[in-house]
């Protein structure tokens, strides 16, 4: 069934009520927009999931002539994994580094 808050299957956006001057001015807002945050990433790297597995199959189907034939797709999913993960944020500012 559809999640219940998102009309149409569409994740909500950034909430308009945070302010990235002060973050913590609203801590209601501050949460909705680490969350956001977090579902951008994790479409990133489904994105990344899915360029890895057109780019193993393109590798086993070509062959040898892998070099040539995989370029495009090699240097399109180098350039979707840079910065892509979800490494600090579950961490508040409180936490050590």
């Amino acid at each position: 069934g559809a999640m219940p808050g998102y009309a149409g299957g569409a994740m909500p956006g950034a909430p308009a009520a945070f302010d990235p001057e002060k973050p913590y001015e609203n801590p209601v807002a501050y949460l909705e927009q680490r969350e956001h945050e977090v579902r951008e990433k994790l479409v990133q790297v489904a994105e990344a999931r899915l360029l890895r597995a057109e780019l193993k199959q393109c590798y086993r189907t070509e062959g040898v002539n892998y070099h040539t034939a995989c370029k495009e797709l090699a240097e399109k999913y180098i350039h979707t994994i840079k910065n892509v993960g979800l490494q600090k944020y579950n961490a508040s500012p409180r936490d050590n580094n």
